[in-house]
């Protein structure tokens, strides 16, 4: 038997520099929540905790419809993760755990779309979608890597700051 979560509640914040009405650059640093796996094989229990942290940096081009702005973006996304999992041995005289902690870092790519709502000229909601690279090879010269991919929908407030 085996069990697993993927979804939750993270956190994210970042800015974005409208250079033009239609063009952007943004940075953005987004925290999803860990997933996780247990369960039971044979006379083995698991449990697997998987954590991940990612950067992105991106190009942004967007439609002004009066308050409202529609936009895809694409860019590059950067991760550290950490992938820990602890299994027992169960059925024998004295039970064994052996615990291993792989930590990734690497850079991949990320791309989505969305659209602001402007309630004022200073403040305004989001709504947005997309996919992040996950991908990387281990850290501190142990073996092992990721290869995955985030899908996230975030919803926030904007603040405008300048003219």
């Amino acid at each position: 038997t085996c069990s697993g979560d993927q979804s939750g509640l993270g956190y994210t914040f970042g800015a974005a520099y409208w250079v033009l009405p239609f063009l952007a650059a943004e940075g953005t640093y987004i925290k999803p929540p860990d997933a996780t796996a247990t369960g039971t094989v044979g006379n083995a229990t698991f449990n697997s905790v998987f954590e991940a942290q990612i950067l992105t940096i991106v190009g942004k081009a967007g439609i002004p419809l009066g308050p409202m702005r529609p936009f895809g973006q694409i860019g590059a996304s950067y991760h550290q993760s950490k992938f820990r999992t602890s299994q027992t041995m169960t059925g024998a005289v004295q039970p064994n755990t052996q615990s291993y902690e792989l930590q990734t870092d690497g850079w991949g790519w990320v791309f989505g779309g969305g659209m602001e709502v402007w309630l004022s000229s200073v403040f305004g909601f989001y709504g947005e979608f997309g996919t992040a690279s996950v991908k990387g090879t281990a850290k501190d010269d142990e073996e092992g890597a990721v290869d995955d991919r985030a899908t996230y929908v975030l919803f926030g407030a904007r603040v405008r700051l300048g003219g």
